[in-house]
């Protein structure tokens, strides 16, 4: 039996936990809200800690997983804005990388902290068409995308900080390093353009849209 399919293969990666969350989300019941807020909650643990990871020699130190607010506070320190950070690198006139670097939005965070209120024993009972259902789900849902944004990002650290200093390493997440990475020889020369688009590329549409 593959890791993939044994029943005790768990991955703790950050689009592990959001592809949990979403199909806990789609089942649609009682039982499947409380444990999509955990996972929903560890994919922000998760995703913070890659970043400080990445951007580790930039912070005075890394706190645990489990602090998201002093995680957040950490990375707000190196960047100090929430703003999107668009890099496209281009050798000889071609596109080759094409990449974002999407901080961990307050929003994102304050909803992952107040999911942690379903990881405890409920205090009441409520009838299952009780509007505390329905408006949990929606929460739910809320805090998805906006992790699925965040998740869109394959660049693991801003290339500009907020001090005018450049990044000396681009720290990108695995997938997008092995695709770029045969393509850049050393000495390579490039053109790297930045910008910060206040607007997300159009055909970014979670996948949970259609479930809902």
């Amino acid at each position: 039996m593959t890791e993939s399919v044994h029943p005790y293969a768990y991955s703790v990666t950050p689009a592990a936990y959001l592809e949990r969350a979403r199909t806990l989300i789609i089942e649609d019941n009682a039982r499947s809200l409380f444990y999509a807020a955990l996972e929903l909650r560890c994919f922000v643990e998760a995703r913070q800690d890659l970043y400080l990871e990445a951007q580790k020699e930039y912070v005075r130190s890394v706190p645990r997983a489990w602090k998201i607010g002093a995680q957040g506070k950490a990375l707000d320190g190196v960047f100090r804005s929430e703003r999107i950070q668009h890099i496209s690198w281009y050798v000889d006139g071609e596109l080759i990388l094409d990449t974002y670097h999407i901080p961990v939005s307050a929003a994102l965070r304050n909803n992952a902290e107040k999911l942690g209120e379903l990881l405890h024993a409920q205090e009441v009972h409520r009838q299952f068409d009780h509007n505390w259902w329905s408006e949990t789900r929606q929460k739910i849902i809320q805090t998805y995308e906006l992790a699925w944004t965040c998740n869109k990002g394959s660049l693991l650290s801003p290339m500009f900080l907020h001090d005018g200093r450049t990044v000396g390493k681009m720290m990108l997440n695995v997938e997008t390093s092995e695709k770029f990475q045969p393509l850049m020889k050393e000495g390579t020369a490039g053109i790297m353009k930045v910008d910060y688009p206040e607007n997300l590329p159009i055909d970014w549409t979670s996948d949970l849209a259609a479930f809902q």
